[in-house]
């Protein structure tokens, strides 16, 4: 505590060692203004130039100098009007593409899924070509094995009654 008591002694010599400025006049920072500078916007906003220059009678240079800053703050409201315009323009344009992009996503999705299932469905249709034709080519290994023409040589049909009629020796 008594630390914090010395630092704030010293602080108030420093203080008081600082040399003071003298206090000026408040003439000094006030310039004179006119009826119509002091009234209020409805009113400002029916004069115009030169017009309000004689009603408030101010001198050509200060009238010129306001209806400059006057003309220039309407230029800027203007500007600041066309941005926002253009700044909301661009905000739906941009809403816009983003659903454009998000429709298309979507839409890549859909059909790369439909590809995946159309690659399924061929494999497995692949798979079971293959099975079958397995099954095929034994059936047919079968059957060529089973009708091997030395395995059935018939006799014309009068020799076969005479070995019927034979009886079995």
């Amino acid at each position: 505590m008594a630390q914090k008591a010395t630092i704030e002694e010293g602080m108030s010599e420093v203080i008081k060692t600082i040399p003071r400025m003298p206090r000026h006049a408040a003439e000094e920072f006030e310039t004179q203004r006119s009826a119509m500078e002091y009234a209020p916007p409805s009113v400002r906003e029916d004069f115009e130039g030169a017009a309000a220059a004689a009603a408030a009678q101010l001198p050509a240079e200060r009238a010129r100098i306001i209806e400059r800053g006057l003309t220039e703050y309407q230029q800027a409201l203007a500007d600041r009007d066309r941005l926002r315009r253009e700044l909301t323009a661009q905000r739906v344009e941009i809403a816009e593409l983003k659903a454009i992009i998000t429709a298309r996503d979507n839409e890549q999705h859909v059909i790369e899924d439909r590809v995946r299932a159309c690659i399924a469905d061929r494999d497995n249709a692949v798979a079971s070509a293959s099975e079958l034709r397995g099954v095929l080519s034994s059936l047919a290994s079968i059957l060529i094995g089973y009708f091997k023409p030395e395995n059935h040589q018939h006799a014309p049909p009068e020799q076969q009654e005479q070995e019927q009629d034979r009886p079995n020796e």
